[in-house]
């Protein structure tokens, strides 16, 4: 008699458990993506940093490796259009990895760029 009484009791005090354990029901939200914000693909404010950080040691008007100059906007605008600058740092197959002899770039400086790129990679 006295289990009749106590599993309704029960059953309503954790059935509340089994509704809410699913809240999140959007991947963004249970895995979220590390702070990496792709809202902003400007080009000076996204673009032109990462270049900065990562290619112009070896892409720069003194010394235009492979004679690739990506200090300009000019520059980089060319090989973005012409699709060698994401060929390059997506790893593709048939362009030249880059950077070269080190490591691939972030996802998320990749989608910057990427947006950047769809985006006619405009002056902006």
């Amino acid at each position: 008699m006295f289990l009749k009484k106590v599993i309704p009791f029960l059953i309503i005090l954790i059935m509340p458990a089994f509704f809410t354990s699913c809240y999140y029901d959007k991947a963004n939200q249970v895995y979220p993506v590390n702070g990496c914000d792709t809202s902003n693909y400007a080009y000076s404010s996204a673009v032109a940093p990462i270049l900065s950080a990562n290619c112009q040691g070896c892409h720069n008007t003194n010394n235009a490796g492979g004679g690739i100059d990506l200090s300009t906007y000019a520059g980089v605008q060319e090989v973005a259009l012409n699709g060698r600058l994401m060929g390059s740092i997506t790893w593709t197959a048939g362009y030249s990895r880059m950077p070269q002899g080190g490591s691939q770039l972030s996802d998320c400086d990749i989608t910057k760029i990427n947006k950047w790129v769809v985006d006619s990679a405009r002056n902006n």
